[in-house]
């Protein structure tokens, strides 16, 4: 009977250990593809919700807004480190033009050293999607100047203004509209109530007549 007990006992045992390792391999399951979830890479949708929301322009509008402010003020209000600015300008051909192609481009002569660099930074970017460039561009040009945040703030405030203006406008019209219509339905309320006055007032004419 006792050796009937134990056979019980180790059995349960070795039950409840494969349960417990089930559990424990399930568990490892779940943070494993938790952490496969957060390594998931942004979308191009996603980069840009955060680039808006970063900025409160949309990334086109940002980079818009980057590469205007590189082009006024470069030499002037910033002045780039060299290896900045190859990147700059390389970023912004990959973007216009696509990923370097040597059969495309015009050479460059041996000579034209910060050509030669240019063409070199440029294929550095390999195949890098347009999305990324524009990220890279405004994020390095926000890198190596100062001024390029408060730039886009002034902005900002000055597209919600013009924001604001245009809600406005729209109230005005919409207000103008609706009272327009209420004008119309009360003229046409009262030339159907004036034409039914007159219509009874025939008939109460022609009643007497008889």
């Amino acid at each position: 009977m006792a050796s009937q007990n134990l056979e019980v006992l180790a059995n349960d045992a070795l039950g409840n250990g494969s349960e417990h390792g089930n559990t424990t391999e399930s568990g490892a399951s779940n943070i494993a593809e938790e952490s496969e979830n957060e390594k998931l890479p942004e979308t191009n949708q996603q980069r840009k919700w955060n680039m808006e929301r970063t900025w409160g322009f949309s990334l086109e509008e940002i980079f818009g807004l980057a590469l205007r402010f590189f082009k006024e003020m470069n030499g002037k209000a910033f002045s780039p480190t060299y290896e900045e600015n190859l990147r700059l300008v390389a970023l912004q051909k990959h973007i216009s033009l696509g990923p370097y192609n040597a059969k495309v481009c015009p050479e460059v002569g041996f000579f034209d050293v910060l050509g030669n660099d240019r063409r070199k930074e440029w294929a550095r970017l390999g195949s890098m999607t347009k999305e990324d460039a524009m990220e890279d561009f405004v994020k390095l040009l926000n890198s190596c100047c100062n001024l390029f945040a408060p730039y886009v703030t002034s902005h900002k405030i000055e597209k919600e203004e013009q924001e604001k203006r245009a809600a406005e406008r729209e109230e005005q019209e919409r207000q103008q509209w609706e009272e327009e219509r209420r004008r119309r339905e009360e003229e046409e309320r009262k030339k159907k109530e004036e034409g039914q006055r007159r219509e009874e007032a025939e008939c109460s004419v022609m009643e007497l007549q008889k």
